[in-house]
């Protein structure tokens, strides 16, 4: 004769120590990871804020333009942030056409070829190192 586990309905009657025990602790789980995801949100928005704030004179003193520009010589106090900005788009962009394989491409070089991409030389792997070398050589 196999025995067969005790439904809850059943436990509750027979051990009610066991499932309230278990309930307690997943209500403590749930506790602390409410917490965990107020703790994270609270620091993104602290981040947020701080950097709002610090970035405030930029606005304001209208150096927008300059921080925005091509040129980088921070020797001379020009910090043009464009060619981080643009070497960043780049390369996340490298990244995510070097994830897809040939069945996800043909869904992914529809964008691209809207935006004028031509793109029937990605799908091969030696075409995408020497697409990357020339972009990074310009």
């Amino acid at each position: 004769m196999v025995r067969q586990p005790p439904s809850p309905q059943t436990a509750e009657v027979g051990r009610p120590g066991r499932w309230q025990r278990l309930e307690r602790r997943q209500a403590i789980i749930k506790g602390l990871l409410l917490g965990a995801t107020v703790i994270s949100c609270g620091s993104v928005l602290a981040i947020l804020g701080f950097l709002s704030y610090f970035a405030l004179p930029i606005f304001s003193q209208g150096h927008l333009a300059e921080i925005l520009s091509w040129e980088w010589r921070p020797f001379q106090g020009r910090f043009g942030i464009l060619p981080m900005a643009v070497g960043s788009l780049g390369l996340a962009v490298t990244a995510i056409l070097n994830v897809y394989d040939e069945h996800d491409f043909a869904a992914a070089s529809g964008p691209l070829a809207a935006l004028g991409i031509d793109t029937h030389h990605l799908k091969d792997e030696a075409a995408i190192s020497r697409i990357c070398q020339r972009f990074v050589l310009r």
